[in-house]
């Protein structure tokens, strides 16, 4: 059974049809260690119009980057690095992507659905990675694995610009 549940949560899923519905709702990324340094909310479903508290976000990054570490302990090709793409949660997708140097990606998209896939999801985690490397990496001011919300303006402002195109929402 274990087995079941870890095919399902690590095989990497394919494009999906498009749904006109999901929209990514946050953007997290962790240094290599699972540490929280960056966050950013495009939107919330909520009715009162607030996200839930950033311990819940660190307590759900914690535990993907634990199940990362597990994943790479049974992956049949512990050199590949993407040990766990998409985790669906009723219509909520959790996709994320890591990096060769460990820094990992998670994006939130609501409005899934059925779907157990968000269109497209590689090209867009390539191109947050792409932002990323960009203009927080090549950033002199930028230490790594520090959080980087603060003074990494022109990366907020693209990825903003790229998930609101995205979203359908600018």
């Amino acid at each position: 059974k274990l087995s079941m549940i870890l095919f399902f949560l690590f095989s990497p899923q394919l494009f999906s049809l498009m749904s006109s519905q999901q929209k990514i709702s946050s953007l997290f990324v962790t240094n290599k260690f699972g540490g929280l340094i960056f966050t950013k909310h495009f939107y919330t479903r909520s009715s009162n119009n607030q996200q839930p508290n950033e311990n819940v976000y660190m307590t759900l990054l914690s535990t993907m980057h634990s199940l990362h570490l597990m994943a790479q302990q049974i992956a049949p090709n512990p050199m590949d690095y993407q040990y766990m793409e998409n985790i669906v949660m009723g219509d909520t997708i959790i996709c994320t992507h890591q990096t060769a140097t460990g820094v990992k990606f998670v994006i939130v998209v609501e409005g899934g659905g059925n779907s157990t896939d968000v269109p497209h999801r590689d090209q867009l985690m390539t191109d947050i990675y792409e932002l990323y490397v960009e203009y927080v990496v090549k950033n002199p001011f930028y230490v790594d694995d520090h959080p980087f919300q603060n003074n990494c303006k022109e990366f907020v402002d693209r990825v903003t610009k790229l998930v609101e195109d995205r979203n359908g929402t600018s």
